[in-house]
Formats: structure tokens, sequence, C-alpha cells
């Protein structure tokens, strides 16, 4: 026999949505950042466009909403990211100016290993792997024309901490029996 619904009292939720070492761990990315987005579209040299980005506390710091402006491409985006403790997971909801495509949701998990090694050679030998991401159910939201290569597989999205003034995230599109292919690189460097 199913047990009857007992509702949590204020304290007891208040309890469940406390922020833990792995909320806190987001609020590293808080404040003002210039960015620096490659975007490679095939074997030529990437497309290199500037931005600026806001990171932000919210709900008592158990997420961070981070607002992201590209003027040379157009593009405008908002992302929420927490972690949840119920699941054992990094949750990540992006939705940008790109074109209606709605929401990109990914999954994500502490990482801690070092950067791979030409992300150490450019940026540092210090340089580690934060947190590690893949798509989730939908591709919606991924723009052409890589769309559909990540159809396929998904997505996967690697932070990389250089120093808590800078952090390079990188976007792979996923390929069954093959490496994964770099499609995107925003360089994040703290606005003075």
């Amino acid at each position: 026999m199913p047990k009857a619904f007992r509702p949590l009292g204020l304290f007891q939720w208040r309890l469940t949505v406390a922020a833990s070492p792995f909320h806190t761990a987001l609020l590293e990315f808080l404040g003002n950042w210039d960015v620096t987005q490659r975007i490679w579209l095939g074997p030529a040299a990437p497309q290199v466009h500037k931005g600026h980005c806001k990171c932000e506390p919210s709900l008592d710091g158990t997420a961070t909403i981070m607002t992201t402006e590209v003027p040379a491409s157009k593009n405008k985006g908002v992302s929420i990211i927490t972690y949840n403790s119920t699941a054992s997971r990094y949750e990540l909801a992006w939705l940008d100016s790109s074109g209606g495509q709605g929401l990109c949701v990914m999954h994500g998990r502490p990482d801690g290993r070092p950067s791979r090694a030409d992300i150490q050679k450019e940026f540092g030998g210090s340089a580690n792997q934060e947190r590690e991401w893949y798509t989730v159910q939908t591709t919606s939201c991924i723009p052409e024309p890589i769309k559909s290569a990540v159809q396929e597989a998904g997505m996967r999205l690697v932070e990389n901490k250089i120093s808590k003034d800078e952090w390079v995230l990188e976007f792979f599109v996923l390929h069954s029996g093959a490496p994964d292919q770099l499609v995107m690189q925003n360089i994040f460097t703290r606005a003075h």
C-alpha cells in the first residue's frame, strides 16, 4: 500500500534546498567577463567574436544565472545552472537568440582532471577540467550547420579553469567511434 502524502514542513524544505559545496563551486564564476568566442564551421580557421558575460547568484546561492552577449554575431543568451543534490549532478538550461531553437539542457559532473595538453600549453600548465557536461534528449538548441552532426550523438561541454580570472569552455560534437570534434571555444577573462 502506498505511503500517505505528507507535506514537508517549511524548515525541512529549506534544508533540502540549502547550498551544498557543489553549489558553492558554481559561485567561482560570478562577476563580469570579457568573452572571446571561437567557432569552427569546417577545417578553416575559426570565426572569432568578442562579447561580454555577467554571472549572478540566484535562489540563495543554489543557482547561477549567466547572461552572455556577442554583438558581432548578434547572439544573446541566458543560462541557469544548479546542482541537483537528489540526482548527484549539475544541471544547465541554455536559451539564446539564435533563432527560436528552444532550450538546450545539459547534465554535468565534477571532473578535476588536468586539462588537455593543448589547453595547458596555450593557457597555462595548471589548467583543470572543473566540470564536464552532456546534452540531454534535445538538440533543438544547436545552431546549423553543426545541428545534424549533434543530433546523431550529442554534444559535450568541458569547463577548463585556468585561474580565478580565466576560464575556457569548450563545446564538442560527439561522434560514435570517432574522436569528439571541437566546434566552439569560449574564453572568459574577468573584466576589471
